[in-house]
């Protein structure tokens, strides 16, 4: 485990992007900062990020690797922000980019699509990976297992919202938790630090982590063995899922899994969706359009309280 420091010049840089981006942003300051130390430390030229809302962390990203000119490859599902206001038409996903066009030269979106239907154009050697999606299962460990054939031997990994299930009603918020502790290589944490910079954000928002003061973001550096210890990761699937995939996505996964894993783990993902599936009555069956169109609502009717998650 390795405590990552941030630096002044880091505070500057932050300090330097133009604030448009603060008041759509998921991610606490602090959090933020975290993201743009990490980037200047391992300094990626390849940085891939999936579930990008807004686009607060793509400006975090794309600014952060704007001295050595790193490009931002992002990933999200949904082609409509998450969290419009109720009653308002929904901005599209990313649109918060529209205000750094200098920085939008180096970004690179792909929405509408699951990674794996993309990750073939992406192509491989990334070397940065930051991953805040849906937090529940199978979320961000669908995800990492899409992506994790084309990310570098020492590709650093984000996951935010690894605290989520300390904050009250959030306990099955869970993904991101599990699949940082899983994931084979050197964790990175946050800094105490970070906790006392002053937040941009409203003094009165609720956030997650703020009575436990645990990490909410953390980052794990691959190397040489992650790969071979990717079994830990599929088994994580066999915990109860809140969402379900269409049949065609299930077969579509499964062959892409075959062809960059084995033909044995594609067989234990097959297993594990039909064990899945036959534990789940039919109606209690959402699909990941609706758990995303019940977050939009949730979140449009909290938008006032200044709720992070």
């Amino acid at each position: 485990m390795k405590i990552v420091e941030s630096t002044e010049n880091d505070v500057k840089l932050m300090q330097s992007l133009e604030e448009d981006y603060v008041k759509y942003s998921g991610m606490r300051y602090g959090e933020s900062l975290f993201l743009t130390s990490l980037v200047r430390l391992y300094k990626p030229q390849k940085v891939l990020e999936i579930g990008v809302g807004a686009g607060s962390s793509s400006v975090v990203l794309l600014n952060a690797t704007k001295d050595f000119g790193g490009e931002v490859f992002a990933i999200d599902f949904a082609k409509k922000w998450y969290r419009n206001p109720q009653g308002e038409e929904s901005e599209p996903t990313g649109f918060v980019l529209e205000k750094y066009p200098n920085l939008k030269r180096r970004w690179h979106p792909y929405l509408g699509h699951l990674s794996y239907e993309v990750m073939p154009q992406i192509g491989k050697e990334i070397d940065f990976c930051l991953i805040d999606t849906v937090h529940i299962m199978p979320g961000e460990i669908l995800d990492y297992l899409m992506v994790l054939p084309h990310l570098k031997d020492d590709c650093v990994v984000v996951l935010h919202d690894v605290s989520l299930p300390t904050a009250k009603s959030r306990e099955n918020n869970f993904t991101t938790t599990l699949l940082i502790s899983a994931i084979r290589g050197e964790k990175l944490l946050m800094s105490k630090k970070n906790y006392e910079i002053i937040d941009r954000l409203d003094d009165n928002a609720i956030v997650a982590h703020s009575a436990t003061c645990l990490p909410n973001i953390a980052a794990v550096v691959l190397n040489k063995e992650t790969k071979k210890r990717v079994w830990e990761i599929f088994n994580l699937l066999t915990i109860k899922w809140e969402y379900f995939l269409e049949k065609k996505v299930v077969e579509e996964l499964a062959d892409y899994f075959r062809k960059n894993y084995n033909k044995g783990l594609s067989q234990l993902f097959i297993d594990i969706v039909d064990f899945q599936v036959a534990g789940t009555e039919e109606e209690e069956r959402k699909s990941l359009e609706e758990v995303l169109e019940n977050k939009r609502i949730a979140q449009s009717k909290c938008s006032s309280t200044g709720i992070v998650a």
